[in-house]
């Protein structure tokens, strides 16, 4: 396996397959394709389980580069990778999926 908690990864050449569940094709990163979007500003998601399907060059975002650059560019930058990372993000599976927490439960712990 490639993939590691606290890193993005954007597949520039080659292919990356992650296991499915029984009876399901793996699913298949290949180029251009981004692997474990919010890996990088959350560290504490777990890493997907995906192998190189032969040669493969990945970009790594981890969490500390990205933190550097969150803390020594204008925020400008930091609100224009939050608004990305909301359009990559899949909309629920079902009607009220969603969770919210109540301020006193929310915790910032984990993110970069």
């Amino acid at each position: 396996p490639v993939c590691r908690a606290g890193e993005t990864y954007i597949v520039l050449r080659g292919e990356l397959e992650k296991a499915s569940a029984p009876g399901k094709p793996p699913v298949v990163f290949r180029a251009g394709e981004v692997v474990q979007q919010f890996g990088c500003v959350y560290r504490k998601l777990p890493p997907i389980k995906a192998k190189a399907r032969g040669a493969c060059t990945l970009l790594v975002l981890s969490s500390a580069d990205v933190w550097e650059l969150m803390v020594t560019l204008p925020p400008k930058f930091g609100l224009m990778l939050l608004q990305s990372l909301v359009q990559l993000a899949q909309p629920p599976s079902q009607p009220g999926g969603g969770k919210t927490l109540a301020p006193s439960t929310a915790s910032t712990d984990g993110l970069v």
